[in-house]
């Protein structure tokens, strides 16, 4: 399959959220691989009805593509990046909101966020490396639970290694500042509490937004 075709399948939009927001935003999370992110974005997804935008799902349908699979890393990046922010675009011109399930961690990628002049309302994921090393371990190995949420439910990352973890932790730029951060989550803490956290946001969130509709 050729770029635009590709293109053209990824940026179809599934399972979509029965609410609008006359004033649609964006929640962008930030952390390290095995830190929750996913879950953090279904849970998010599922509290506030958002459209999640992963990553890690584009990334998978290029390794399946007989052509794209391919291509040279940075291209590959590329191309992820082009259909999520075009998925992006989509959603908000259609009065949904959006949770984005990878890490928005480079202070460039978060400005370009907010072109698209919304609100971003931006999550700091607090964890330990050898924690996070062994949870993608172990989430590889377990078998898929049931999702909840909407848009890209199943977005499941590729690493599982710790080879893998550090060589990302290494590739990866980190440097938004500390005061650009709106909420922040301690992903040390067990999921219970984690999740405890997590709704407190949305909750926060909601508050925010007082006027929505439901989708016809």
């Amino acid at each position: 399959m050729n770029k635009k075709e590709f293109m053209k399948k990824n940026l179809v939009l599934k399972n979509i959220p029965p609410r609008e927001y006359e004033n649609p935003f964006i929640v962008a999370l930030c952390g390290y691989s095995g830190s929750g992110k996913s879950h953090i974005a279904r849970t998010l997804s599922k509290e506030l009805e958002l459209y999640i935008v992963g990553g890690d799902t584009v990334r998978q349908q290029i390794y399946q593509d007989s052509e794209l699979k391919n291509l040279p890393l940075d291209e590959i990046q590329d191309l992820t990046n082009e259909i999520s922010n075009q998925k992006i675009k989509k959603i908000l011109n259609q009065k949904m909101s959006v949770v984005i399930d990878r890490s928005v961690s480079a202070l460039k990628y978060f400005n370009q966020l907010k072109e698209y002049q919304v609100p971003v309302y931006l999550i700091h994921l607090i964890s330990d490396h050898e924690q996070n090393i062994e949870r993608v371990i172990n989430r590889y190995q377990e078998p898929q639970k049931d999702l909840d949420g909407y848009g890209d439910i199943d977005s499941k990352s590729g690493v599982h290694t710790r080879e893998m973890y550090e060589e990302i932790k290494e590739r990866k730029v980190y440097d938004i500042p500390e005061e650009l951060f709106d909420y922040q989550i301690d992903a040390r803490k067990p999921l219970e509490e984690v999740m405890i956290q997590t709704k407190e946001i949305a909750s926060n969130i909601a508050s925010k937004y007082t006027t929505k509709t439901k989708k016809i």
